[in-house]
C-alpha cells in the first residue's frame, strides 16, 4: 500500500452483490468468497478521496478517524489478497471449499454493469489476462503480448472491464441466443438427478465440486441463476448423464429420449461456450458433454469436444503451473483436475483410434493433483480394497502418452522398439500391481465398479498396443514365418496379445446387458480382440486354443449384434461385417483342420450359416467371395493399424480384407 494513488481511495468493505443482497461479505479482492463460489461478477464500489489539502479544512472529527471502515477491512485481509493481479480467476462453476462458507439459504443477486477493477502496480509475472466478465486469455513466451504482460508493471487505471471474447458480428449474433429444447425438470427431480450424478459418476469423472454445483443449482431454481453459457451446458450435461443411467436401469426408451433432450439443451449452448466463453467453467462444460457422447453409438462428437476442451484449456493457461498469487490452493487444484481429466480422455481416445493427441506432455506438463484427492473419489473393490480411480486414470494416461511417443510418433526410434516395448510393459505391470492386483494375464477377474471396469479395458488395450508394435509384421504379413521360427521376444509379444484379447472378451461377458452406454464406450477394444483371435486362428487352426477362442469370439459377436439391432445404422454395422467375415473364415479353418464340425455357436445368423455351408459344398470351385462392403473410413476410426491379411479359402491365397 505504498502507492499514493491507492491511499487516496476509500475502499468498500462489501461488494455490490453482497451489499444489495444484504448478506455478509468477506471483502476479499478482486472477488469475494461468496461471488467466487457462486460464479457471480464481483465489483467493489470504491470512492476516490478528496485531496489532502482540501481535507485539512474539514471538521477535526473527520480527520481523527484515521482510517475508514473500508480501509480496516482492507488491512484485515492483507494487501497480498486485496491488491491481486488482474490475472485472477474471477468466475468458475466449480470452486472447492469456498462454497462451504456460504449460508444454507439462497439469496437473490442482481446484475451489475461492468466497472473498472482495482489494480495496483504489480511486478509479479503474469501470463493470463482476464477481462471484465471473467474471460481469460493465456499468452505464452513466443507471444509479444507476453512480453508486455510479464515485463511491464500494470498500474492503476490500465485495466479495462471489456471482455476479450464477447465480440461477435451482428450477422451471427442470433446463433448465441439461448435455446431451450427441453424445459428443465422440477426442483425435486433436478436435485435427485444431480445427486445421482455425484454418487455414481463423480469417482470416474471428478470434473465438478459438488457443494459449489449444488449452490448454482439452487440459484437456478430460485430465480437468481447465472447467465453463463458454461453453466447451462454443464447442468444439462449432468442431467443427461444421470437420466441415461436411470433409463438403462429401467430399460425405458422414453426415459432415454429424455436424456437426449437434456443433451440437446447442452449442445445448443456449446456454440456459445466455444466462441465466447473462456473460463475454467467452459472447459468443464465441454468435458461434461463429451463424457455423455463417449457412451453413444456415435463417438465422433466426443473426439471433437475433448479436443476443443484441451485447446480451451490452453487458452486460459491451465496447462502450465500458475504463478498468480490470487489463485488459491483450492482453485489451483481444481485447475489441475480439469486439465488432467481432459488429458485422460484425450489419451484414451487417441490410443483407441491411433490419432495423435491434442496435447504434448513433454512440451507442457502440470503436476497431477495427487495431494488434493478427496474421499468422494474413492471406491471399494469387490475384495474390499479402497482405490482412487482418478489417480489410476492419471497414471495410466501418462503411460498411454509414452506409448504413443515411443512407438507411434514420428520421433519414435526405429531401432529401439524392443527396449521401448520392454520398458512400457514394465510400466503397465507396475500399474496393474497398484490399481488392479486382481487382474492376471489369463484371468479377467470379477465385475467391479463401472469406472474400474473401464480402466481394466484400457489396461488390456494398452498391453495389446504395446505388444503388437513388436510383432506387427506377424499380424499383417501374408508370408509370415511359423511361430517356432520367431525370436523368443516376438513370441512373447504374440502371447501377450492373445492373452489380453481373451481377457478383454471375458470382461465383456461380465458387463451387464443394461450397461449399454458402457458397451458403446469400449466397443473398439473387444473389436480389436476379435480381430487378433481370428487372425491367430487362421494362422494356426490346429492350435489347442482355437476352438475356445472361436467360442469367445462368438460371445462378443452376440453383444455386437444386440447393440446393432437396438440402434441400427451406426459404425458398429460396418465393424460387425468385418468381424463376421473374419469369424466365418476362422471358424471354417478350424472345421477343416479338425475334419469335424465345431459345436454350434449362437452368434451365427442364418445368413452366416448358409454362407459357411456353401463354402463346404463348393470348396473345390473357383469363385470370388465378396461377402460384404464396408466404409473404410469408419472402420479405421476403430482400428488404428493396417487391416490384416486374410486367408482366402477359395483362391488359397492371403488377401487383404479390403
Amino acid at each position: 500500500m505504498n502507492n499514493r494513488g491507492d491511499r487516496r481511495r476509500r475502499l468498500a468493505k462489501a461488494c455490490d452483490h453482497c451489499r444489495k443482497g444484504k448478506v455478509r461479505c468477506d471483502g476479499t479482492r478482486p472477488v469475494c468468497g461468496r461471488c467466487r463460489g457462486c460464479g457471480n461478477e464481483c465489483h467493489y464500489a470504491d470512492v476516490d478521496k478528496p485531496d489532502p489539502r482540501q481535507r485539512r479544512s474539514r471538521v477535526p472529527s473527520r480527520n481523527s478517524t484515521g482510517k475508514t471502515i473500508g480501509e480496516e477491512a482492507f488491512d484485515g485481509v492483507g494487501a497480498s489478497s486485496a491488491l491481486l493481479s488482474d490475472s485472477a480467476v474471477v468466475q468458475t462453476v466449480a470452486h472447492p471449499q469456498l462454497h462451504l462458507q456460504a449460508h444454507d439459504e439462497l439469496h437473490s443477486f442482481t446484475e451489475s454493469s461492468p466497472a473498472q477493477t482495482l489494480a495496483a502496480t504489480d511486478t509479479s509475472p503474469r501470463d493470463t489476462i482476464v477481462g471484465g466478465h471473467g474471460d481469460m486469455r493465456y499468452f505464452g513466451p513466443p507471444s509479444g503480448i507476453s512480453l508486455v504482460s510479464t515485463a511491464t508493471p500494470r498500474k492503476s487505471g490500465q485495466h479495462t472491464p471489456e471482455s476479450w471474447s464477447k465480440w461477435t458480428h451482428p450477422s451471427i449474433e442470433p446463433l448465441f441466443t439461448k435455446r431451450v429444447m427441453k424445459p428443465l425438470p422440477s426442483w425435486t427431480e433436478a436435485f435427485s438427478l444431480v445427486s445421482e450424478f455425484f454418487t455414481h459418476e463423480h469417482q470416474v469423472f471428478p470434473c465438478f465440486n459438488a457443494p459449489a454445483f449444488m449452490c448454482l443449482l439452487g440459484q437456478q431454481y430460485s430465480g437468481a441463476c447465472t447467465e453463463s453459457p458454461a453453466w447451462w451446458v454443464s447442468l444439462n450435461s449432468v442431467l443427461a448423464i444421470a437420466q441415461r443411467r436411470r433409463a438403462e436401469a429401467a430399460q425405458s426408451a422414453e426415459a432415454e429420449d429424455l436424456a437426449w433432450a437434456y443433451a440437446s439443451n447442452a449442445l445448443a449452448g456449446t456454440w456459445d461456450v466455444l466462441m465466447r466463453s473462456t473460463q475454467l467453467s467452459s472447459v468443464q462444460a465441454l468435458l461434461a458433454i463429451a463424457w455423455f457422447f463417449i457412451g453413444t453409438p456415435n463417438p465422433q462428437p466426443s473426439f471433437m469436444l475433448v479436443g476443443c476442451a484441451v485447446r480451451l484449456a490452453h487458452s486460459i493457461g491451465i496447462h502450465v503451473e500458475s504463478q498468480d498469487p490470487s489463485v488459491s490452493s483450492a482453485e489451483a487444484n481444481m485447475r489441475k483436475k480439469v486439465f488432467w481429466i481432459a488429458i485422460c480422455l484425450d489419451r484414451e481416445l487417441c490410443l483407441r483410434t491411433g490419432r495423435p493427441p491434442c496435447h504434448d506432455l513433454n512440451a507442457a506438463y502440470v503436476d497431477p493433483p495427487m495431494g488434493s484427492l478427496d474421499e468422494t473419489e474413492i471406491i471399494k473393490t469387490v475384495e474390499g480394497h479402497e482405490l482412487n480411480l482418478f489417480k489410476g486414470q492419471i497414471q495410466l494416461a501418462v503411460i498411454q502418452s509414452a506409448i504413443y511417443q515411443d512407438l507411434h510418433s514420428s520421433k519414435a526410434p526405429p531401432n529401439g522398439i524392443t527396449d521401448s516395448v520392454a520398458d512400457l510393459l514394465q510400466k503397465l505391470e507396475n500399474w496393474r500391481t497398484e490399481f488392479a492386483p486382481s487382474l492376471t494375464h489369463d484371468s479377467a477377474g470379477r465385475c467391479e465398479h463401472h469406472g474400474l471396469m473401464r480402466l481394466y479395458f484400457s489396461y488390456y488395450n494398452a498391453v495389446i498396443v504395446v505388444s503388437r508394435a513388436h510383432s506387427l509384421t506377424y499380424w499383417v504379413s501374408p508370408n509370415h514365418p511359423e511361430m517356432s521360427a520367431l525370436p523368443s521376444k516376438m513370441r512373447d509379444s504374440i502371447e501377450n496379445c492373445l492373452n489380453a484379447s481373451r481377457c478383454i472378451i471375458e470382461l465383456s461377458k461380465l458387463i451387464p446387458v443394461t450397461w449399454k452406454s458402457f458397451h458403446w464406450d469400449v466397443i473398439p477394444i473387444p473389436m480389436s480382440a476379435v480381430v487378433i483371435l481370428c487372425i491367430m486362428t487362421l494362422r494356426n487352426p490346429m492350435n489347442e486354443n482355437a476352438r475356445n477362442d472361436m467360442g469367445l469370439v462368438g460371445d462378443v459377436m452376440q453383444i455386437f449384434r444386440t447393440l446393432d439391432e437396438t440402434y441400427g445404422n451406426t459404425y458398429l454395422t460396418q465393424v460387425q461385417k468385418v468381424c463376421q467375415e473374419l469369424y466365418r473364415k476362422a471358424h471354417y479353418a478350424v472345421q477343416s483342420s479338425n475334419a469335424q464340425l465345431v459345436e454350434p455357436i449362437n452368434v451365427e445368423s442364418p445368413a452366416l450359416q448358409a454362407s459357411s455351408n456353401a463354402n463346404q459344398q463348393e470348396s473345390h470351385q473357383h469363385h470370388t467371395d465378396n461377402m460384404f462392403d464396408f466404409n473404410m473410413d469408419i472402420f479405421e476410426q476403430t482400428m488404428p493399424y493396417p487391416v490384416p491379411m486374410l486367408w482366402d479359402l477359395d483362391a488359397s491365397l492371403w488377401t487383404s480384407i479390403i
